[in-house]
């Protein structure tokens, strides 16, 4: 942090250039720490969280993205825009991210080349500055967690993991590939959200839907099941352990984002 602190020439009494710790031998977001002080640095980091990776912050609109691979290009490529980090998202893209797509099409094919990725899939995670500037977060070559593969399948009309497992077929041609991948001029007619859900307290009884999210046109289905009586929760390691998902489409990308927003907060387990 010092470090960061001098290579930002930051004065004294501003605050310190944040910084991201995580274990190695943590997978996922378990482990993470976001250090925003040095006195975050006395807090909370244990001795369990060494050895780790450090890493300086990236400012801007993070999102990701999943490009299906075959022979090297990028055959389909999806944009995930991130209302919260780990909570919700939605598919596809905003107008504002939509926008950007070209530039970053052409990153990702840069990365797959930089990688020499030929087939299979990549999930990175970019973000986004005010001056189009696109900063590389990391990148996994596997399936995105959070849904979002279901998300793809239903925003663009086809079968988002089969496709993924048939990019790995290095016999297929151009032909078999355009079958399979929606086509190149299709436009999504909606985006289809979800949000996470977590319940807030530690010991839960029972499940409540609020009349509101059965009244609203954007809502689509839930996969939240009742707790049984006095059900304790055991303290949450990263985004894997959520209790299920509040699923929405519709056609207002800005309307998508205020519903997620709501209902991340919305206590469903009481």
């Amino acid at each position: 942090m010092n470090r960061l602190n001098q290579a930002n020439l930051q004065l004294e009494n501003e605050e310190d250039s944040w910084v991201h710790i995580k274990p190695f031998a943590s997978a996922g977001t378990v482990g993470h720490r976001l250090l925003r002080s040095q006195q975050d640095i006395m807090d909370k980091i244990e001795d369990s969280d060494f050895p780790c990776l450090a890493e300086s912050h990236l400012s801007g609109r993070e999102f990701s993205c999943e490009a299906f691979i075959h022979k090297g290009k990028i055959q389909f490529l999806n944009i995930t825009e991130y209302v919260k980090l780990g909570y919700s998202n939605f598919v596809p893209e905003g107008s504002f991210l939509a926008s950007k797509r070209p530039i970053i099409l052409k990153k990702m094919q840069q990365l797959v080349d930089i990688f020499g990725i030929e087939y299979g899939m990549i999930h990175p995670e970019w973000f986004l500055t005010e001056n189009d500037e696109l900063g590389f977060g990391e990148v996994a070559c596997r399936i995105p967690g959070g849904h979002i593969l279901e998300l793809v399948s239903q925003a663009y009309e086809f079968d988002a993991l089969a496709a993924f497992v048939q990019c790995h077929d290095p016999s297929l041609t151009e032909e078999e590939l355009a079958e399979i991948f929606p086509s190149k001029d299709f436009k999504p007619e909606n985006h289809y959200g979800n949000v996470m859900i977590y319940p807030h307290k530690n010991v839960i009884n029972k499940l409540e839907i609020p009349e509101t999210l059965h009244e609203d046109p954007y809502f689509l289905n839930h996969t939240l099941i009742p707790p049984y009586a006095g059900q304790k929760i055991n303290s949450r390691e990263g985004f894997g352990n959520h209790f299920g998902t509040v699923n929405f489409k519709g056609p207002d990308s800005k309307r998508m984002k205020d519903l997620l927003l709501h209902y991340e907060n919305v206590d469903f387990y009481v």
